[in-house]
Protein backbone atom coordinates (compact mmCIF):
# COMPACT_ATOMS: atom_id res chain seq x y z
CA UNK A 1 0.00 0.00 0.00
CA UNK A 2 1.39 3.42 -0.91
CA UNK A 3 1.14 6.55 1.22
CA UNK A 4 -1.22 9.36 0.27
CA UNK A 5 0.37 12.27 -1.54
CA UNK A 6 -1.05 15.47 -0.02
CA UNK A 7 -1.09 18.63 -2.16
CA UNK A 8 -1.55 22.07 -0.57
CA UNK A 9 -4.59 24.08 -1.68
CA UNK A 10 -4.63 27.87 -1.81
CA UNK A 11 -6.23 29.42 1.24
CA UNK A 12 -6.52 32.34 3.58
CA UNK A 13 -3.07 32.68 5.16
CA UNK A 14 -4.51 34.89 7.92
CA UNK A 15 -6.57 32.00 9.30
CA UNK A 16 -3.51 29.90 10.11
CA UNK A 17 -5.24 26.82 8.68
CA UNK A 18 -3.74 24.49 6.10
CA UNK A 19 -5.96 22.71 3.54
CA UNK A 20 -4.63 19.85 1.43
CA UNK A 21 -6.03 17.23 -0.92
CA UNK A 22 -5.00 13.68 -1.86
CA UNK A 23 -6.23 11.78 -4.92
CA UNK A 24 -8.00 8.52 -4.02
CA UNK A 25 -10.16 6.07 -5.94
CA UNK A 26 -13.29 7.94 -7.05
CA UNK A 27 -12.33 11.42 -5.87
CA UNK A 28 -10.31 13.32 -3.30
CA UNK A 29 -9.68 13.32 0.43
CA UNK A 30 -9.53 16.90 1.69
CA UNK A 31 -8.14 17.76 5.11
CA UNK A 32 -7.92 21.05 6.99
CA UNK A 33 -5.89 21.58 10.13
CA UNK A 34 -4.05 24.13 12.22
CA UNK A 35 -0.38 23.06 12.16
CA UNK A 36 0.34 23.97 15.79
CA UNK A 37 -2.67 21.95 17.01
CA UNK A 38 -2.22 19.06 14.56
CA UNK A 39 1.31 18.33 15.77
CA UNK A 40 0.17 18.11 19.43
CA UNK A 41 -3.32 16.65 19.38
CA UNK A 42 -3.93 15.29 15.88
CA UNK A 43 -6.91 17.63 15.34
CA UNK A 44 -7.94 17.54 11.70
CA UNK A 45 -11.09 17.89 9.60
CA UNK A 46 -11.37 15.33 6.79
CA UNK A 47 -13.92 14.86 4.02
CA UNK A 48 -14.31 12.97 0.74
CA UNK A 49 -15.11 14.90 -2.45
CA UNK A 50 -16.42 12.67 -5.29
CA UNK A 51 -14.69 13.33 -8.63
CA UNK A 52 -14.69 10.23 -10.82
CA UNK A 53 -13.13 12.08 -13.77
CA UNK A 54 -10.33 13.83 -11.81
CA UNK A 55 -11.63 17.16 -13.09
CA UNK A 56 -10.78 19.29 -10.02
CA UNK A 57 -8.06 21.62 -11.28
CA UNK A 58 -6.86 23.96 -8.52
CA UNK A 59 -5.14 26.20 -11.10
CA UNK A 60 -8.62 27.31 -12.24
CA UNK A 61 -10.09 27.82 -8.73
Amino acid sequence: MSALEWEALPGDDASGLVTERARVLGGWLVRTYAPEVFSRAGAVGLTFVPDTHAAWDIAQD
